[in-house]
Order: C-alpha cells, then sequence, then structure tokens
C-alpha cells in the first residue's frame, strides 16, 4: 500500500497524468504556448516570462498549472549576500561598486614586483600600511564577469588587512586619483543573483509524446518542438555564486533579459518561436581550405548561437540571430559571422533576407564591433561569392541602449552595415583561425579587443 502511495504522489502513472491532454484535443490547447517557451529553452527564468506572458495572455497560468500538475520544475529566486555567501530572503541598498582601473592594474603589477612603488607614488604611505594597500589593490583587480559587479566598500573593509576607517581613506584616495573607479550602476551586497525559473522534466516529455500519438495532426506544432532529449537539468547549486555575486548562469540570464525585451517590440514576429541556444549543425567540405559550407560534406560542425527568431521591417519577415558577447574576442566573433552566413546559405531562399544582432555590455566593446561589421562589409564586397544569395544585415548595440530604447529592434537604436549578396554562383566558407581574412584587417594585437576590460 505505501509503495502504491509513492507512486501517486510522484504523479507517474495516476489517471489525471496519464490523461492530460493539454488541451490539444480541442482549439483551446490551453498549454502550447507554454510549452513552446519551455522546450525551447533550457531554462526559462522570470523576465523572459514576464514578457512571454504579456504577448501571450495565459502563459503564466499555463506555467503554474504545469507545476501543480508536476509537469515542470521550479527554483525560486536565490538571493545571496555576496559578501557572506549566505542565502538571504530581501535585498540590501543599491551601494557604489568600485574596480581598479587600467592606471590602477598598472600600478599593481609595479607593486608586486617591488612593493617600495608604493611608497614612491603615495608619499605619506606609512611602512605598516604598504602591505595592506598592495592588499587592496588586489581585491580591486577583478577580471571577467567579476568586474562588471565591482566590489563596494562593505566587502573592501571586511576582506583587507587595514582597519575599517584606513580601508575608506584609501578607496576614496585611489578613487580621486585614477587608480580605481566607481561603475555606473550600483548593486547590492545582498542581491538576487539567479531570478526565478521553470524547466521540463521526463514526465513532461514523456506525456507530450503520447498526446503525439494520439493526436496526429498536432504532428506539426510539437515535432518541431525539442521533445527527444536525454539529460534534464537539476536545481542550481547556490554555492557556485562568486564574492561580487557574478555566476556561470550570468551570460544565459541576460540573454533573456535582451530577449524579454526583444518580445515586447512591436517589430518581433509573434508568430514564430524563439530558440535559445539552438544547436546548428552545418555540414562543410574539408577538401580544400578554406572549408566550405556544402550539404555533401563529410565534415559535421555545430553553431549554436544565443537566440533565435523572426522580426518584421518594412512588412519583410527577418531570419534573426542574436550573439550576446561577454568575453570574445573580436576574432572569435568573425568566426560567429562565417557560421551565421552559412546557416542562413542552408536554410533561407533568395527571398528571406537575415539578421545577425551582437549585443555588447560596454561603449567601448560598441566600437570595437563596429569596426567587425565594418571590416567584414568590406570583406564581402571583395568576395561578393562566398556571401549567400539573400540579404544580410550585420548589427552592433550595447545592452544599455537595448533596455533603455521604447523599441528594442527598431534599427535607429543600432549601428549596422548591409553584406552584398551573391547575384551568381556561390561558395560560402569557413576559415581556419590561423588562415582568417581577419587578419587582413585587424593586427595580432587587436585579436582581444573588445575582450574584457
Amino acid at each position: 500500500m505505501r509503495i502504491a502511495l509513492t507512486v501517486i504522489n510522484m504523479g507517474y502513472n495516476d489517471f489525471a497524468t496519464r490523461s492530460e491532454t493539454f488541451g490539444f484535443e480541442n482549439e483551446s490547447r490551453w498549454a502550447f504556448n507554454a510549452i513552446r517557451l519551455l522546450f525551447n529553452s533550457p531554462r526559462c527564468y522570470e523576465p523572459l516570462l514576464e514578457s512571454w506572458d504579456i504577448i501571450y495572455p495565459g502563459s503564466r497560468k499555463a506555467f503554474q498549472k504545469l507545476f501543480e500538475q508536476g509537469f515542470i520544475e521550479y527554483q525560486k529566486s536565490l538571493i545571496v549576500n555576496t559578501i557572506s555567501g549566505e542565502l538571504c530572503q530581501n535585498e540590501s541598498k543599491a551601494v557604489t561598486r568600485w574596480v581598479l582601473s587600467s592606471k590602477g592594474q598598472k600600478l599593481l603589477n609595479q607593486a608586486i614586483i617591488d612593493s617600495r612603488v608604493l611608497d614612491d607614488t603615495f608619499r605619506h604611505l606609512t611602512p605598516r600600511n604598504n602591505q595592506g594597500l598592495l592588499y587592496l589593490l588586489e581585491l580591486l583587480n577583478l577580471k571577467g564577469s567579476h568586474a562588471k559587479y565591482g566590489v563596494s566598500g562593505n566587502y573592501l573593509s571586511t576582506n583587507s588587512s587595514l582597519p575599517d576607517r584606513t580601508t575608506r581613506y584609501w578607496i576614496k584616495k585611489l578613487s580621486d586619483e585614477g587608480y580605481a573607479k566607481a561603475l555606473n550602476i550600483k548593486y547590492p551586497d545582498t542581491r538576487e543573483v539567479i531570478p526565478a525559473h521553470w524547466r521540463v522534466n521526463k514526465k513532461f516529455t514523456k506525456q507530450l509524446l503520447e498526446v503525439l500519438k494520439a493526436f496526429p495532426e498536432v504532428k506539426v506544432e510539437l515535432q518541431r518542438l525539442r521533445l527527444l532529449r536525454n539529460k534534464y537539468l537539476s536545481d542550481i547549486d547556490p554555492a557556485r555564486v562568486g564574492v561580487t555575486g557574478a555566476t556561470d548562469y550570468d551570460h544565459d540570464i541576460e540573454v533573456q533579459k535582451i530577449m524579454a525585451t526583444f518580445l515586447l517590440s512591436g517589430k518581433f514576429d509573434n508568430g514564430s518561436d524563439i530558440l535559445i541556444e539552438p544547436r546548428n549543425t552545418l555540414n562543410i567540405d574539408t577538401a580544400k581550405t578554406p572549408w566550405e559550407f556544402s550539404v555533401h560534406g563529410g565534415y559535421n560542425i555545430f553553431y549554436q548561437p544565443d537566440c533565435s527568431f523572426k522580426e518584421f521591417h518594412n512588412n519583410t519577415r527577418y531570419h534573426t540571430v542574436l550573439e550576446y558577447e561577454r568575453y570574445q574576442s573580436r576574432k572569435d566573433a568573425w568566426t560567429h559571422i562565417e557560421k551565421f552566413i552559412g546557416l542562413v546559405n542552408s536554410e533561407n531562399l533568395a527571398f528571406e533576407p537575415a539578421i545577425l544582432r551582437f549585443v555588447v555590455d560596454s561603449k567601448s566593446r560598441v566600437r570595437s564591433y563596429v569596426k567587425l561589421i565594418e571590416a567584414f562589409a568590406d570583406y564581402a564586397i571583395d568576395h561578393p561569392e562566398r556571401m549567400p544569395k539573400c540579404d544580410i544585415t550585420l548589427a552592433v548595440c550595447a545592452t544599455e541602449s537595448v533596455y533603455n530604447c521604447t523599441d528594442a529592434l527598431d534599427f535607429k537604436h543600432w549601428y549596422r552595415v548591409q553584406i552584398l549578396r551573391s547575384e551568381t554562383e556561390n561558395r560560402v566558407v569557413l576559415h581556419d583561425s590561423k588562415d582568417s581574412p581577419y587578419r587582413n584587417y585587424f593586427s595580432e594585437l587587436e585579436d582581444n579587443e573588445g575582450g574584457d576590460e
């Protein structure tokens, strides 16, 4: 009896679960839009669902019903004290965050070799505080995702070897003299680092496959979803939160926040799916270099952009790919463009234009990527035979602009170039990194331009 009750509580074999059709037996299809979103994203974070529910009303209600039936998993938002690492219930007040400037990094590098550099730079520095100041510079020297969030005065006071009052004095001193800089955006020390999110489970996939058998007429709607999967995600471990609040999931969360903004644009095609991290298989012929994209190619490569969707401009439907570039070099981005063109060449007809939208985190990165797309446009002029037969647009925008403009897909907010299409027989190619045309436009010293700041 205990075993039977356990099975019923799990929900795998109870009658209500096995008879659930998700509304596909009639025109209601109450769960369809929720299913579209869930099965096209590894995890669906709260910001994306919020926008999705606006353009597809009832989606949130469907999420709740699916969760109550045991078809999807839910993890509430993680609010973490980034100083202590403890989980909390509420966020604290946003405070100024600090990070070492390039001038400060130069000073730190010199001081690591010879700490007397600090004595020469700051005449009033006492011998007792020399090593404490060196350690304070190291605390401010943040890289990668940590640099985006910086550290607060409270964090520095807690972790510094200097007295609290002395630490705060040196923070101000370093800032006033340009060795440290305050970030434009304030963040709380205790804040949400992972939004609430939902994900599918094996039970959901199994039941959808049964619905597909029972209602063959829904084959088109369901088979285009990623139903055939063997792995299912688990809860996010809060132990993987960094000292600044940065996590391994920041990139994925930011992509969904960007897409949540795109969804609210009047130019977004409401009839299309959004594919988060779609895995596209492209065939290439490696018999000669550069490699050629070809359906007859014997070698497969994968192109997995951050998101794919459709949008409208002047009654023309565009196939769009989003690439949120955080720490990639421009050289990597050149390869992204070539793979994007290979994908478009294999999937789009000549009258179906496409857009590759690069979103980056800073104005300096915008300038860097504008140079990149202009260089690629120049390359396309020299090699039109390597371009697809449809119109291609390359566009660049900063995350700040995406979030603050009234219509995030409006071209007036984007730097963009039009790529000349091939008017004859074409041979779309992919270059090895060592032979990339990127070298013709940028020197080796610029390979990492637009990378970590």
